[in-house]
């Protein structure tokens, strides 16, 4: 649970927090202790219930090149932003 903006506290889910715990490995594989959407993104792979795969394939794209290159574009902005 969490305070945002001082309003009602948020929830998270189940799935959520599985999501979360996904994401901790790729943090530590990436050398980090910081998290970043980039590695939401690529643990959201983890759970092929969580993503529209069946439409990404529809579009002849494939979830894990979808999800990677945004996982890209995430980190380096995150990178980016860092440098400031």
């Amino acid at each position: 649970m969490t305070d945002i903006d001082d309003g009602e506290p948020i929830v998270l889910d189940h799935r959520m927090w599985q999501l979360l715990e996904h994401a901790v490995p790729l943090v530590r594989a990436a050398g980090s202790t910081q998290m970043g959407i980039q590695h939401l993104l690529l643990a959201l792979l983890h759970d092929p219930n969580l993503i529209p795969a069946a439409e990404l394939r529809a579009m002849r794209l494939h979830p894990a090149t979808v999800f990677g290159c945004l996982a890209g574009i995430a980190a380096r902005r995150t990178e980016a932003t860092r440098n400031c």
